[in-house]
């Protein structure tokens, strides 16, 4: 009979009995990374440092290898803005990404979810409301904020930004 190890969270041998030790955990926005390790204590001590880093917000996945790209919101905005600054409508949209980069301070573009731009756009309706503007201004806001989260090409910038792309406007009856 083979000596039993104890099991620890996060740290798994692949293939069985061969040695390789990998470890795989949870990123602050709950994306999934593995990596391989070597020794089972090499793996265990790698797996409690991520673990302590991501917790105290200092883990980039870019570190880890170089396939990741974990985008701050902000450095999003300010991309937009740089693009924008050539843009006629420049005041309102520099307006306008303030107000988004403001609701979103200190958050990775990919922890922001559909949930979150819905609660923005209920919580920018009702201060447009209070303020006596037209609903239009909402659908512009969001509308930037698709346009924000689309210039990054390549970059998974959020999952709230299907959510911008998949809303429409409520169409008008012909007169």
């Amino acid at each position: 009979m083979g000596q039993q190890t104890k099991r620890v969270r996060g740290v798994f041998e692949r293939p069985k009995g061969s040695g390789i030790w990998w470890i795989r955990y949870a990123d602050e926005a709950g994306q999934i990374h593995r990596e391989k390790v070597g020794m089972k204590h090499a793996a265990i001590n790698i797996y409690q440092l991520r673990k302590t880093q991501i917790r105290l917000g200092k883990f980039t996945p870019d570190e880890v290898k170089g396939k990741h790209q974990n985008a701050s919101f902000g450095e999003i905005i300010e991309d937009r803005r740089a693009v924008a600054k050539a843009l006629r409508s420049f005041r309102d949209e520099d307006k306008h990404l303030s107000w988004w980069k403001e609701r979103f301070k200190g958050r990775t573009a990919a922890s922001i979810l559909a949930n979150d731009i819905e609660a923005a756009k209920r919580e920018l309706s009702e201060n447009l409301t209070q303020a006596s503007v037209k609903p239009e201004t909402c659908r512009v806001e969001v509308r930037l904020l698709a346009r924000c989260t689309q210039q990054e090409g390549g970059t998974k910038s959020s999952e709230g930004s299907e959510a911008v792309q998949r809303e429409q406007r409520p169409h008008s009856l012909p007169h």
